[in-house]
C-alpha cells in the first residue's frame, strides 16, 4: 500500500526530477493548504508525530515550494 502511494505521488510530482519536469506542482501547495498531506492513515492513533507539521512548518515548506527552480505557481 505504502508504495503504490509513493508510485501514485511521483507520478504526480517526483521531486526528484522537480527543476526538468514539475508534473502537477502546483497541485503541491493545494494539498499542503488542503491539510491532506501527510493523509490520515499516516498519523492516525498517533503514529509518525514528527509529520504533523506546525503552521510555521507548513509555511515554510509553502514557501520553499514556490522559491523551488520550476514551480510554476502565481
Amino acid at each position: 500500500m505504502v508504495q503504490r502511494h509513493v508510485d501514485e505521488g511521483r507520478e504526480a510530482v517526483n521531486y526528484s526530477e522537480f527543476a526538468t519536469d514539475p508534473g502537477d506542482a502546483d497541485e503541491s501547495i493545494e494539498t499542503i493548504e488542503e491539510g491532506e498531506m501527510p493523509p490520515a492513515y499516516f498519523t492516525r492513533f498517533g503514529l509518525h508525530p514528527e509529520a504533523d507539521l506546525t503552521d510555521r512548518e507548513i509555511a515554510e515548506l509553502i514557501d520553499g515550494l514556490r522559491n523551488t527552480q520550476g514551480f510554476s505557481d502565481g
